[in-house]
């Protein structure tokens, strides 16, 4: 649909190209009906694929609204009770807003406090985790200080948080070294 609507377009720009390159020259009147009779159609296409974006953006707003449907009942049936909002105020209220340990040691602290309230095996708990990282109620970040905010590493391993420690603070720099967060909202 786009790439019929895009070359529809560009056609028309060609068109119009050729049937103006005199320069110099006035415009001739059937050069001016052509142009007059070209702005109805290209303002057609222009509300048709207006309305097109509305609806897609109508799509995507359903399908997240499934989506966050669809984690919730899984966390539920995982936990046996609570729902992602439920589970996300257990471990803010268990850890505060931040947990300051690295990937690897962050996500085996909640999962074995998710292990311990919700009477769940381990792999039960890393999936209730993987859910809350999904519906991004807990993420992983580096920061400096409150409020400045270094960008998640890429691959979240806790090889990668050590190198990026290491290569992006100068051992003679005066910033403060960046601390692994999980932040929980």
């Amino acid at each position: 649909m786009w790439e019929r609507i895009g070359n529809s377009l560009l056609n028309w720009e060609t068109a119009l190209v050729d049937k103006l390159k005199h320069e110099g020259v006035e415009y001739r009147s059937d050069d001016r009906k052509w142009v007059d009779e070209q702005i109805p159609r290209i303002e057609r296409d222009l509300n048709l694929a207006s309305m097109r974006v509305h609806k897609l953006e109508e799509l995507i707003a359903k399908a997240r609204t499934l989506l966050q449907e669809l984690e919730d009942n899984e966390c539920k049936v995982l936990t046996g009770k609570d729902g992602v909002p439920q589970v996300g105020a257990f471990l803010k209220e268990k850890f505060g807003d931040q947990l300051e340990k690295n990937y690897t040691h962050g996500r085996r602290t909640m999962c074995a406090a998710l292990e311990e309230h919700y009477h769940i095996g381990p792999h039960v708990a890393r999936e209730v985790f993987s859910i809350l990282k999904e519906a991004k109620v807990i993420r992983f970040t580096m920061q400096r200080d409150p409020g400045r905010d270094v960008p998640p590493t890429t691959y979240p391993a806790e090889e990668e948080v050590v190198i990026y420690d290491e290569v992006f603070v100068s051992p003679a720099s005066n910033e403060p070294r960046l601390k692994p967060v999980w932040e929980i909202d």
